[in-house]
Protein backbone atom coordinates (compact mmCIF):
# COMPACT_ATOMS: atom_id res chain seq x y z
CA UNK A 1 0.00 0.00 0.00
CA UNK A 2 1.15 3.56 -0.67
CA UNK A 3 0.86 6.00 2.20
CA UNK A 4 1.28 9.76 1.94
CA UNK A 5 2.24 11.13 5.37
CA UNK A 6 2.04 14.91 5.75
CA UNK A 7 3.53 16.51 8.84
CA UNK A 8 4.56 20.00 9.87
CA UNK A 9 8.17 18.94 10.48
CA UNK A 10 10.64 16.10 10.09
CA UNK A 11 11.24 13.57 12.85
CA UNK A 12 14.93 14.16 13.52
CA UNK A 13 16.24 15.19 15.92
CA UNK A 14 13.67 13.32 18.02
CA UNK A 15 13.30 15.69 20.94
CA UNK A 16 9.62 15.23 21.73
CA UNK A 17 7.40 12.32 22.63
CA UNK A 18 5.26 12.93 19.54
CA UNK A 19 8.32 12.62 17.31
CA UNK A 20 9.36 9.33 18.93
CA UNK A 21 5.85 7.89 18.65
CA UNK A 22 5.45 8.94 15.00
CA UNK A 23 8.95 7.69 14.15
CA UNK A 24 8.18 4.22 15.53
CA UNK A 25 4.82 4.05 13.76
CA UNK A 26 6.39 5.02 10.44
CA UNK A 27 9.33 2.61 10.84
CA UNK A 28 6.92 -0.28 11.32
CA UNK A 29 4.68 0.81 8.44
CA UNK A 30 7.74 1.28 6.22
CA UNK A 31 8.63 -2.40 6.57
CA UNK A 32 5.59 -3.41 4.50
CA UNK A 33 4.38 -0.27 2.77
CA UNK A 34 5.62 2.51 0.53
CA UNK A 35 5.73 5.67 2.65
CA UNK A 36 5.95 9.11 1.01
CA UNK A 37 6.67 11.78 3.62
CA UNK A 38 6.07 15.50 3.11
CA UNK A 39 7.25 17.86 5.81
CA UNK A 40 8.25 21.44 6.34
CA UNK A 41 12.02 21.74 6.59
CA UNK A 42 13.80 24.57 8.34
CA UNK A 43 16.70 25.48 5.97
CA UNK A 44 19.17 25.56 8.87
CA UNK A 45 18.20 22.11 10.23
CA UNK A 46 18.57 19.52 7.49
CA UNK A 47 19.19 16.47 9.70
CA UNK A 48 15.51 15.50 9.41
CA UNK A 49 15.37 15.27 5.61
CA UNK A 50 18.77 13.53 5.54
CA UNK A 51 17.63 10.79 7.92
CA UNK A 52 14.12 10.38 6.50
CA UNK A 53 15.16 7.18 4.71
CA UNK A 54 14.86 5.43 8.08
CA UNK A 55 11.08 5.67 7.93
CA UNK A 56 10.06 6.57 4.37
CA UNK A 57 10.55 5.43 0.82
CA UNK A 58 10.71 9.00 -0.41
CA UNK A 59 10.78 12.33 1.43
CA UNK A 60 9.66 15.68 0.05
CA UNK A 61 11.11 18.47 2.19
CA UNK A 62 9.36 21.80 1.71
CA UNK A 63 11.49 24.78 2.78
CA UNK A 64 9.68 26.79 5.45
CA UNK A 65 10.99 29.20 8.04
CA UNK A 66 8.98 29.77 11.21
CA UNK A 67 9.08 33.20 12.78
CA UNK A 68 10.73 33.17 16.20
CA UNK A 69 8.37 33.87 19.07
CA UNK A 70 10.38 36.96 19.99
CA UNK A 71 10.28 38.46 16.47
CA UNK A 72 8.11 41.15 14.91
CA UNK A 73 6.87 38.64 12.32
CA UNK A 74 5.42 36.49 15.12
CA UNK A 75 3.65 39.53 16.58
CA UNK A 76 2.07 40.16 13.18
CA UNK A 77 0.96 36.50 13.02
CA UNK A 78 -0.48 36.73 16.54
CA UNK A 79 -2.36 39.94 15.69
CA UNK A 80 -3.76 38.37 12.52
CA UNK A 81 -4.85 35.41 14.65
CA UNK A 82 -7.20 37.68 16.59
CA UNK A 83 -9.29 38.13 13.45
CA UNK A 84 -8.94 34.64 12.01
CA UNK A 85 -10.94 31.47 12.61
CA UNK A 86 -7.69 29.49 12.31
CA UNK A 87 -5.55 29.37 15.46
CA UNK A 88 -2.06 30.90 15.26
CA UNK A 89 -0.55 27.51 16.18
CA UNK A 90 -2.02 26.16 12.93
CA UNK A 91 -1.67 29.17 10.64
CA UNK A 92 2.09 29.40 11.34
CA UNK A 93 2.51 26.10 9.52
CA UNK A 94 0.44 26.92 6.46
CA UNK A 95 2.58 26.57 3.40
CA UNK A 96 1.57 27.20 -0.18
CA UNK A 97 4.59 25.24 -1.50
CA UNK A 98 3.53 22.23 0.58
CA UNK A 99 -0.02 22.42 -0.79
CA UNK A 100 1.39 22.52 -4.33
CA UNK A 101 3.68 19.54 -3.61
CA UNK A 102 0.77 17.47 -2.32
CA UNK A 103 -1.34 18.36 -5.36
CA UNK A 104 1.51 17.46 -7.74
CA UNK A 105 1.87 14.04 -6.12
CA UNK A 106 -1.86 13.40 -6.27
CA UNK A 107 -2.00 14.50 -9.91
CA UNK A 108 0.95 12.28 -10.84
CA UNK A 109 -0.79 9.31 -9.30
CA UNK A 110 -3.77 10.01 -11.57
CA UNK A 111 -1.73 10.78 -14.72
CA UNK A 112 0.82 7.95 -14.71
CA UNK A 113 0.68 4.21 -14.06
CA UNK A 114 1.85 3.32 -10.52
CA UNK A 115 4.73 1.23 -11.84
CA UNK A 116 6.09 4.22 -13.73
CA UNK A 117 6.20 6.42 -10.65
CA UNK A 118 8.00 3.77 -8.64
CA UNK A 119 10.48 3.13 -11.45
CA UNK A 120 11.11 6.87 -11.95
CA UNK A 121 11.85 7.23 -8.23
CA UNK A 122 14.31 4.31 -8.40
CA UNK A 123 15.95 5.88 -11.46
CA UNK A 124 16.30 9.21 -9.62
CA UNK A 125 17.88 7.46 -6.62
CA UNK A 126 20.32 5.57 -8.87
CA UNK A 127 21.38 8.83 -10.49
CA UNK A 128 21.48 10.70 -7.17
CA UNK A 129 18.86 13.18 -8.38
CA UNK A 130 16.54 12.93 -5.41
CA UNK A 131 14.00 15.61 -6.16
CA UNK A 132 10.47 15.62 -7.45
CA UNK A 133 11.28 17.90 -10.40
CA UNK A 134 13.65 15.27 -11.87
CA UNK A 135 11.11 12.48 -11.32
CA UNK A 136 8.34 14.54 -12.94
CA UNK A 137 10.52 15.24 -16.00
CA UNK A 138 11.29 11.52 -16.39
CA UNK A 139 7.57 10.72 -16.24
CA UNK A 140 6.73 13.45 -18.76
CA UNK A 141 9.41 12.18 -21.14
CA UNK A 142 8.18 8.60 -20.85
CA UNK A 143 4.65 9.74 -21.58
CA UNK A 144 5.70 11.80 -24.61
CA UNK A 145 8.30 9.47 -26.13
CA UNK A 146 7.27 6.08 -24.82
CA UNK A 147 8.72 4.47 -21.73
CA UNK A 148 10.31 1.38 -23.24
CA UNK A 149 12.37 3.05 -25.96
CA UNK A 150 15.56 2.43 -24.00
CA UNK A 151 16.18 6.14 -23.48
CA UNK A 152 16.53 5.85 -19.72
CA UNK A 153 19.27 3.26 -19.70
CA UNK A 154 22.78 4.38 -18.89
CA UNK A 155 25.39 3.82 -21.56
CA UNK A 156 27.15 0.49 -21.42
CA UNK A 157 30.91 0.10 -21.40
CA UNK A 158 30.77 -0.68 -25.12
CA UNK A 159 28.83 2.55 -25.78
CA UNK A 160 31.46 4.58 -23.94
CA UNK A 161 34.31 3.18 -26.00
CA UNK A 162 32.67 3.07 -29.43
CA UNK A 163 34.38 6.29 -30.59
CA UNK A 164 37.83 5.54 -29.21
CA UNK A 165 37.88 1.93 -30.38
CA UNK A 166 36.58 0.63 -33.65
CA UNK A 167 35.87 2.54 -36.86
CA UNK A 168 36.38 6.06 -35.38
CA UNK A 169 39.46 5.30 -33.32
CA UNK A 170 41.83 6.92 -35.87
CA UNK A 171 40.02 10.32 -35.54
CA UNK A 172 39.77 10.42 -31.77
CA UNK A 173 42.84 10.89 -29.60
CA UNK A 174 42.46 9.26 -26.23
Amino acid sequence: MKILWVKADFLHPTTKGGHIRTLEILRRLHRRHEIHYIGLAEPTAMEGPRRSGEYSTRAYPVPHRLAGKDSAAFLVQAAAGLFSTVPVAVSRYRSEPMARQIEELRAAEQDYPPGWIEEAIRLAVERNARNWRYIRRVLERWQAEGKDRGLTKRPTQADRYRYIQGEYSDTVDY
